[in-house]
């Protein structure tokens, strides 16, 4: 089962609209964690044992040992789509 961490910055509201959305879009075939307003470290990402990182923010000075993904600012259908597939991906193998 791949973990994934959704990494998102942005105000209150909409990233707790994003953590619903989430929710209901990762069904159960995953492991999720969240992280609000925080930049994730490779460090970080080793200790919880990620696999995907996914995140609304530029950061270039960290490279990671998993995937990543950045989506938008705010995640379009595109991103979304392109997460499952990175997902489904995942779990073929």
């Amino acid at each position: 089962m791949p973990h994934i961490l959704f990494s998102f910055d942005g105000k209150t509201a909409y990233l707790n609209y994003l953590h619903m959305f989430m929710e209901n879009f990762m069904g159960g075939n995953t492991k999720v964690t969240f992280s609000y307003n925080k930049h994730i470290t490779n460090e970080l990402a080793n200790e919880l044992g990620v696999d995907l990182i996914v995140k609304n923010y530029k950061e270039t000075s960290e490279q990671f040992d998993c995937q990543t993904y950045k989506t938008s600012r705010h995640p379009t259908t595109k991103d979304w789509d392109t997460i499952y597939h990175i997902i489904l991906a995942m779990q073929s193998t």
